[in-house]
């Protein structure tokens, strides 16, 4: 049986990586839930909002995602144009590298909802 602590995390991370390669209109939550292998009442137990929350917490996740990768370039350089430097090379790397879903951003969402739906925007 899995965790039970999982499930919000698995739900999420699941969500997040949907949204971000097919988009938030085309992602449904019967996809969510059957990718994740979660019931449909855990998704409304830790999103009671629906869609709009889930993507909402995608953001959020992704955002913390970024931060973290920057924080450690940066406190790893002395040297900020050698630290962006290596940032970019990092996006590089990553944006190469097929399929990578790993530190994803939640631009498509941006794009697809910035005139219909104010929280996502």
């Amino acid at each position: 049986m899995k965790n039970k602590t999982n499930s919000r995390e698995r739900i999420l991370s699941v969500a997040a990586i949907l949204f971000q390669s097919k988009g938030y209109n085309a992602t449904g939550l019967t996809e969510i839930l059957k990718i994740s292998e979660t019931p449909k009442g855990s998704l409304y137990y830790y999103f009671p909002n629906g869609k709009e929350e889930l993507a909402l917490e995608a953001i959020h996740l992704a955002s913390n995602s970024i931060k973290s990768k920057l924080q450690i370039v940066l406190d790893k350089y002395s040297n900020p144009i050698e630290a962006i430097q290596t940032l970019i090379k990092n996006i590089i790397g990553d944006l190469e590298k097929e399929r990578n879903q790993k530190g994803f951003s939640i631009s498509l969402i941006a794009l697809e909802t910035y005139l219909s739906n104010e929280p996502l925007r």
